[in-house]
């Protein structure tokens, strides 16, 4: 009898392990919402995992990459922090042909600079184009005023919630690289107050002598 007992735990362990197998074995699907509630669970945020599959509920990095077209291949990302100081634009006023305005035009617009300006003879373009970030990014610009502009609407005080101002932008002026197209050999740059949360575009004619913030930008 004692044998028989034996048997039975054997087989139903048997049973047992194969069923817990074939039932691993299969795919998850769920037809309906799903609710998963840990404590870090918020507004805006998304599920991610580590490398051991386990999940928790993360905000959004502050990638501005995928806002042009949403297919994340191509864009533009801001650092996530201001430059430490705040800077002239050149050392004097005379036009450099800085004129681009639009996705990637900074990146034009501060060769244009470093031609007639080498190095920190124009500090706002060199504390951005100076940036290396563990030897891989390295190919920061300043911003035009159009990608300016577009971090003061999607990450900065000008964002709809939740997203308003996440890129932490002091109340401040900031400058971009985009000069004021004039007549003349002496030229303005633009600039973005991000202090009265205007949607208005201003130049100034000091850039030689007025020293404002900066932040970064690159392209992927």
């Amino acid at each position: 009898m004692s044998n028989q007992k034996v048997y039975i735990c054997c087989f139903f362990f048997f049973f047992f392990m194969t069923s817990l197998s074939s039932i691993q074995a299969q795919a998850l699907e769920v037809l309906d919402k799903v609710k998963i509630t840990d404590g870090t669970q918020g507004n805006g945020k998304v599920l991610t995992s580590d490398a051991d599959g386990l999940a928790s509920w993360s905000s959004p990095g502050l990638s501005i990459g995928d806002l042009q077209d949403g297919s994340r291949q191509h864009g533009l990302v801001a650092n996530t922090v201001d430059q430490p100081d705040t800077y002239i634009w050149t050392v004097d006023t005379v036009k450099v042909g800085a004129f681009a305005d639009g996705p990637h035009g900074g990146a034009f617009n501060q060769r244009m600079i470093f031609e007639k300006y080498p190095g920190n003879m124009a500090p706002a373009a060199w504390a951005c184009s100076s940036i290396n970030i563990n030897n891989t990014y390295y190919d920061w610009y300043l911003p035009s005023r159009y990608e300016l502009y577009l971090m003061y609407q999607t990450i900065g005080p000008g964002a709809p919630a939740p997203n308003t101002n996440i890129g932490n932008f002091a109340d401040a002026r900031y400058w971009s690289s985009t000069e004021y197209q004039e007549s003349g050999e002496k030229c303005c740059a633009h600039f973005i107050d991000f202090h009265t949360g205007t949607t208005n575009f201003f130049y100034d004619n000091n850039k030689d002598d007025t020293s404002y913030k900066v932040r970064a930008i690159r392209a992927f």
